[in-house]
């Protein structure tokens, strides 16, 4: 079964389980925070919109684009997950934040993405496993592990220097 677009704006925290097919629009206005699981959302196209904060970022367990779409990120928003991200179709980045933000080990795979920039918080190994050229900044947490396979490359633009961020 497939949603249209799905919007949150709750002080509460989202519990997600099974799978989750969405063709439209997924929206943050304000969220508490994700309780880990092991959904899977399915982005058959269209736009994650968020915010670039704590509470009004995009988050997700795992998150899939499929094969023949595309996904696009809102300017300047972060969009966070904790389990894979496997990208069968193409992301739009727009100046997007993409956190790799679980528990222990996690990993990008699928086919080759641009982001703007990448962040490797909390512990664990996280697995690059498709190529990935990042036009801003890479992020590593002092707990986190990057493991690239020579899949990672900065790249920078006339308007973007690729480079590594401070580490938190």
């Amino acid at each position: 079964n497939q949603i249209g677009s799905i919007s949150f704006n709750t002080s509460g925290n989202l519990t997600m389980t099974g799978n989750v097919n969405v063709t439209g629009t997924w929206s943050v206005t304000s969220l508490g925070g994700l309780n880990a699981g092991t959904s899977v959302v399915n982005m058959m196209g269209g736009t994650v919109t968020a915010g670039n904060t704590a509470t009004t970022q995009a988050m997700f367990d795992n998150l899939t684009t499929t094969t023949g779409s595309t996904t696009v990120l809102s300017s300047n928003s972060f969009v966070s997950f904790n389990g894979n991200l496997t990208n069968n179709g193409s992301i739009t980045p727009n100046n997007a934040l993409l956190r790799m933000n679980g528990g222990g080990a996690q990993s990008i795979t699928g086919t080759s993405l641009t982001l703007n920039a990448l962040e490797a918080n909390n512990v664990g190994t996280k697995t690059i496993g498709t190529a990935i050229d990042i036009t801003d900044s890479l992020k590593i947490s002092a707990a986190a592990t990057i493991a690239s396979g020579g899949n990672l490359t900065l790249k920078s633009t006339s308007a973007l220097k690729g480079r590594i961020a401070q580490v938190a």
